[in-house]
């Protein structure tokens, strides 16, 4: 019955779920899991070609995406604690602030 409603419904569960079968088939610590989210990609790849094409490459344009978005934001932040003069917490760990009246160091309050 599972199996039925899965199949009648593969475009709209296929991509939600794709991102996390890939993640598991790829590096989960579990092997059963691993192999279960292998057989399972590998079913809608064998099965359901272009479905399955579509949905890889929207995911893979939505992680180059969201790369670039790191990237951007790090740039940013980099750029903000350089004007500041500080440097900048994506570089360093971030560390809690010190009691007050106490310089944690040339441009940190």
């Amino acid at each position: 019955y599972v199996f039925t409603l899965i199949s009648q419904n593969r475009a709209q569960i296929l991509p939600l779920v794709f991102d996390a079968l890939r993640a598991n088939a790829e590096e989960h610590w579990n092997g059963t899991v691993q192999g279960l989210s292998q057989n399972v990609l590998k079913f809608f790849q064998d099965n359901y070609k272009m479905l399955y094409e579509d949905v890889a490459k929207s995911a893979d344009e939505a992680s180059q995406r969201k790369a670039q978005d790191r990237m951007s934001r790090a740039a940013r932040w980099d750029e903000l604690a350089a004007q500041l003069g500080v440097h900048s917490p994506l570089a360093q760990e971030v560390l809690p602030p010190g009691p007050p009246g106490v310089s944690m160091g040339p441009g940190v309050a």
